[in-house]
């Protein structure tokens, strides 16, 4: 202990001594900060209510750059959620000095209500026209004023769901001078692109595509002196696979769905469950869109109209289904062969074989047979015998006429069946392509 001691104390007194020179040079940096700023605003006698200028009546070049870090869209509402920075740059001569008269001191930070501040505010932002909250401007030994901003902001975006949920979008920030024109201020672009260095996607569904910066000269009236203004405009490409596969599965189940009953015995009863299934289904899926895209606007998305479209194509074929199930039920007789039997392409056409024709006609001549017959059987007598062989067997003549309906209500199905197809091609080839 007695030779570790001499040790100690030189690490203290060096330590020591540290803090000392650090709190000196601390307390030289403020002594100059204070000089500074006396020299600034006290003894220059500076009015922030003064606009400056370079040259006598010349406007106030204003350097403007927007850094983007994060983004929302929200659909309901048309609202572009932001969150960024807003850089302005001026030059204030009045406020430049020599650092080496204040110890190489080239920067000092101050309050922005103490220096004068353009005006220059987000114009279609839905805070309203409030200037941005205090916060502090750097500024340089050569008069140059910095002032970044931190913003979040809800500003206004057309939104166009045409082809939700693969749509594009394209939003604008417009930044410019409240009650200053051209004469006063004049915005000046840093770069023809918004900073997006720092931009973090993070969970959104959106990716930006494109950005561009544009200056645009504005004049209300031919008597107004015009206005500048900047706008930063996003392009926004919607990747969120979870609306693709909320879109594209029910639309695929509910095609197969309607497809199969058109291929299902007509009458059975699970053909119109399945029916029944596709219009809630149907019906769910609107809801759905009812929910998650704005009620409101010029662009009705495809998909909506797609499922329309698919929901009274189902009830029809529900509609088809029964009217199907009643003709397979059918007994009672029809001229088949007036409507079918005149060529043999005509009965190919109508599904009715040749056989069943010619079984047809002989059960029309069997019955006038046995009707000439019934007339004349006071005149004349018939074996019993050779009158049994004569008839058809039991209910032949019923199951004959109950079959051809069921042929009649097959035909209806494969016709059905080809519309629904050629309709549903329709519309997915001008949902998904055009």
């Amino acid at each position: 202990m007695v030779r570790n001691t001499p040790c100690l104390s030189l690490v203290t007194v060096i330590f020591m001594s540290a803090i000392v020179m650090a709190a000196k040079g601390h307390s030289q940096e403020k002594n100059d900060i204070w000089r500074l700023r006396k020299e600034l605003f006290e003894k220059r006698q500076y009015d922030k209510n003064v606009r400056p200028t370079n040259h006598e009546h010349g406007p106030t070049e204003i350097m403007l750059q927007f850094t983007f870090v994060r983004i929302k869209v929200d659909e309901l509402n048309g609202n572009l959620l932001t969150h960024g920075c807003l850089s302005l740059v001026w030059n204030e001569s009045s406020l430049k000095w020599r650092p080496r008269e204040y110890n190489n001191l080239t920067y000092i930070k101050v309050p922005a209500n103490e220096v004068w501040i353009p005006d220059i505010i987000v114009q279609n932002s839905y805070e309203g026209l409030n200037n941005y909250p205090d916060s502090l401007v750097n500024i340089r030994h050569n008069g140059a004023i910095f002032h970044l901003q931190k913003l979040t902001l809800a500003t206004q975006c057309d939104m166009d769901l045409t082809y939700w949920p693969f749509d594009k979008q394209t939003c604008s920030i417009r930044v410019g001078a409240w009650t200053s024109d051209a004469n006063e201020v004049k915005p000046i672009l840093l770069v023809d692109e918004p900073e997006l260095t720092y931009f973090e996607a993070g969970t959104s569904p959106w990716e930006i595509i494109g950005a561009k910066s544009e200056l645009n000269n504005l004049k209300y009236a031919e008597d107004m002196i015009p206005r500048h203004d900047v706008v930063f405009t996003l392009e926004l490409q919607r990747r969120s696979a979870f609306d693709v596969k909320m879109v594209l599965v029910p639309a695929i189940v509910i095609s197969l769905l309607v497809l199969i009953t058109f291929w299902m015995t007509p009458g059975s009863p699970e053909r119109i469950h399945v029916g029944c299934v596709a219009v809630i289904i149907n019906t769910m899926m609107l809801l759905y869109f009812r929910y998650v895209l704005p009620a409101s606007g010029n662009h009705i998305p495809l998909v909506v109209v797609f499922y329309v479209a698919s929901l009274s194509l189902s009830a029809v074929g529900i509609v088809i289904t029964l009217i199907t199930g009643s003709l397979s039920r059918r007994t009672t007789s029809y001229d088949f062969g007036t409507g079918c039997a005149g060529s043999h392409t005509q009965s190919n056409v109508c599904t009715l074989s040749k056989g069943s024709l010619e079984s047809e006609r002989s059960l029309r001549l069997h019955d006038e047979h046995n009707s000439d017959a019934d007339s004349d059987l006071t005149s004349k007598t018939i074996p019993m015998a050779s009158f049994t062989d004569a008839l058809p067997p039991p209910n032949f003549s019923t199951k004959r006429r109950r079959k051809n309906w069921i042929l009649v209500a097959r035909l209806i199905d494969r016709l059905s069946f080809t519309v629904y197809f050629l309709t549903l091609v329709v519309l997915s080839f001008q949902y998904l392509f055009l």
